[in-house]
């Protein structure tokens, strides 16, 4: 059974309940629903009207959707997670028949986001394979139904083969798949994850003080050290015009940027640090010491590649954390993942790893707009950034050259 987005979902669900299905291709789809649009406490306001608007123009949505997800937009998951967890795959079920699995999702997906994939990678006990693209959401699995060369169709088709048709001809393939952003042809193979070539790399950010920027780096955390930002639409830093910058990102290659150097000081907050070649293949990750002035708060976190020279930063991956229920004043620890990435550093354009905090994205509804909101972040060892830096030096061996 094979389909993409809402097929693939449609898929992975019917396979759990239905044993005619003896082999799954999933594209663009989901495994867990309530990540979809709930991720960190965050809603996912773009892309979750979206989905919901479309359920009503081509589908017979539930009479409580809307109110659904008005509740979520609010900070209430109780009727969403009931709802999501009917949607979302089951495992267990899964696993008990050993259906084999193929999914490919793309990095630039902002609504079934790449991270999931691989979490379901780590779980699933099945026969299994996954396929990171370059793309939006289902924009490298489209071309393939209409005929027009495709790398994930190809592919799919050899799983159909093999698990299908009992085709043993075929050499076993990698378990799992990325495609390098800065060179499409380029696809970072693993027969393991998580991965010995994936060393993850702790990154402890360091005040700014009257400087433009703070440190990245390796320095011992001075937890008296406190700097606080406050409430602003307008930062300066940004993930992009929703839906349009990813599909601008993808089509024509016109990169989401923002002027770090020009950002403002009291709405946002950035740290730097200068990089050789780098290859960052999996997914980053933050951890938040902080102490929000109010119950509610959202933390949007930004990674970029940096010009050495002007400071603009080029969008690698983001990532929120929210707060509806917290207790003002209190002092927290916190946790979020940043979007799956393949991405290369060097040279001058891209130089630089930066690290952004703000309190606000268009992607996300936001759980205060409050002026007075301020969110303090405290230099900790529970303040720090995690990157995927990926050893290639044997690249041979684990990329493979898509033409």
């Amino acid at each position: 059974m094979a389909g993409i987005s809402y097929g693939a979902g449609l898929a992975l669900l019917g396979a759990a309940f239905d044993e005619r299905v003896k082999v799954v291709v999933a594209m663009s789809g989901w495994t867990d629903f309530s990540q979809a649009l709930f991720k960190s406490n965050t809603p996912s306001l773009v892309w979750g009207s979206l989905l919901v608007l479309l359920g009503h123009v081509v589908g017979h949505p539930e009479p409580e959707l809307d109110q659904i997800y008005k509740q979520l937009l609010a900070g209430d998951p109780s009727g969403f997670l009931p709802f999501a967890q009917l949607r979302s795959v089951d495992l267990a079920k899964l696993q008990a028949r050993k259906v084999p699995i193929f999914m490919s999702n793309n990095f630039e997906d902002r609504i079934f986001y790449p991270q999931d994939a691989l979490h379901f990678l780590e779980r699933y006990q099945g026969p299994k394979r996954v396929l990171l693209n370059q793309g939006i959401h289902a924009s490298a699995e489209i071309p393939g139904l209409f005929g027009l060369p495709s790398h994930v169709w190809q592919e799919a088709k050899k799983w159909l083969a093999t698990h299908l048709l009992n085709d043993t001809s075929l050499p076993a393939p990698p378990l799992l798949e990325m495609q390098l952003r800065s060179n499409w042809k380029v696809r970072e193979t693993f027969d393991l994850w998580p991965s010995a070539r994936v060393l993850p790399t702790l990154l402890a950010p360091a005040p700014r003080g009257a400087n433009q920027h703070g440190a990245l780096g390796a320095a011992a955390p001075s937890p008296s050290d406190f700097e606080t930002i406050t409430f602003g639409k307008s930062t300066g830093i940004s993930a992009g015009f929703p839906i349009v910058g990813e599909a601008l990102q993808v089509f024509v290659d016109k990169r989401i940027r923002s002027k770090l150097g020009s950002s403002s000081r009291d709405h946002a907050i950035w740290y730097y640090k200068e990089v050789s070649h780098s290859r960052l293949c999996g997914t980053p990750t933050l951890s938040l010491d902080v102490t929000a002035s109010h119950s509610k708060w959202q933390v949007v976190a930004y990674l970029f590649g940096v010009s050495r020279i002007t400071k603009v930063g080029t969008l690698i991956s983001h990532g929120t954390v929210t707060c509806w229920n917290c207790t003002a004043g209190a002092r927290g620890v916190h946790h979020l993942e940043m979007r799956t990435l393949c991405e290369d550093l060097g040279g001058l354009g891209m130089g630089g790893l930066g690290l952004a905090l703000n309190l606000f994205s268009e992607l996300y509804e936001p759980a205060n707009q409050e002026a007075g909101l301020s969110v303090s972040f405290h230099y900790s060892k529970d303040f720090a950034l995690t990157i995927p830096e990926t050893d290639s030096s044997s690249a041979s061996a684990n990329t493979t050259l898509v033409v």
